[in-house]
């Protein structure tokens, strides 16, 4: 049986179109000649996907995370039949069914503070990075968001003074990894 590349053309008929000898010397390199395919298997993938997280104002994040508790909560208002007096039953429910805790590891190194979270399923369109120098915010399932039916949500004190405009979010077969810069202190 011979072996076959992806175009269906056996490894024979692949090396009898590519020119050696004399004829390959004089057109190109041996770096410039095309590869030769020796099996029809799939190529690996290059890896997983890595997608750039946008970072936000805080104040941003926390605004939209109070729409999407307040939206909620007035829903639960109107199915209740706009009976008042239990707007807090209804706003801390809301809370509670939109925004559970999103477990996120924060540790200091060096010159840096990272924080990482598991997003299973996520997609970088879908979560909002809210950073200020002491605070990281970070929303899952924005209204942004094309899906926005489930919600995480994670409000964590940083443990040393960073910067945000030399911070970087990235998204990666389900962790989010975000790496930011300490600001040195004057002296």
């Amino acid at each position: 049986m011979s072996e076959v590349d992806r175009e269906g053309c056996s490894t024979k008929a692949l090396r009898e179109r590519i020119p050696t000898g004399k004829t390959a010397a004089r057109g190109r390199s041996e770096k410039d000649r095309p590869p030769i395919v020796t099996d029809g298997g799939p190529r690996k993938s290059p890896g997983p996907l890595r997608e750039y997280v946008a970072l936000h104002d805080l104040a941003d994040c926390l605004l939209e995370a109070y729409d999407c508790v307040s939206r909620r909560a007035h829903q639960r208002y109107i199915e209740r039949g706009n009976a008042p007096g239990r707007a807090m039953e209804d706003w801390l429910a809301a809370q509670r069914e939109l925004l559970p805790s999103l477990p996120t590891s924060i540790q200091d190194s060096g010159d840096f503070v990272y924080a990482l979270a598991s997003v299973p399923g996520a997609v970088a369109s879908e979560i909002a990075i809210g950073l200020e120098s002491h605070w990281l915010v970070i929303l899952v399932g924005s209204h942004r968001a094309v899906r926005s039916n489930a919600h995480s949500f994670c409000v964590s004190e940083l443990p040393a003074k960073v910067d945000p405009s030399q911070s970087i979010a990235i998204l990666c077969d389900g962790m989010l990894a975000i790496r930011m810069k300490k600001l040195r202190e004057k002296e």
